[in-house]
């Protein structure tokens, strides 16, 4: 009986639910440590931080987004006048 139960158990929604509100979970977790940052004064090691995850956030995006890497080599090239 058992184990009917568990061949029914998945992580499909929970999955789905963290690629549709994994972004805005992200924004909400950094305000509210911009935020806590600013009550302490802290803003030049906010801004740095905040820089880095960005950065670290574009990177990461370059390689799990399929096609992300040629799309944004196309992007700068067409900014440039590289290629066409």
């Amino acid at each position: 009986m058992t184990t009917i139960y568990l061949a029914q158990l998945s992580t499909d929604n929970a999955r789905t639910w963290l690629q549709d509100n994994v972004i805005t979970l992200v924004v909400l977790f950094v305000g509210i440590v911009v935020t806590v940052a600013a009550g302490k004064q802290e803003i030049s090691k906010i801004g740095t931080t905040l820089i880095g995850l960005v950065f670290g956030l574009a990177v990461l995006g370059l390689g799990l987004i399929p096609n992300a890497a040629a799309n944004t080599a196309k992007f700068v090239a067409g900014l440039l006048n590289i290629g066409g």
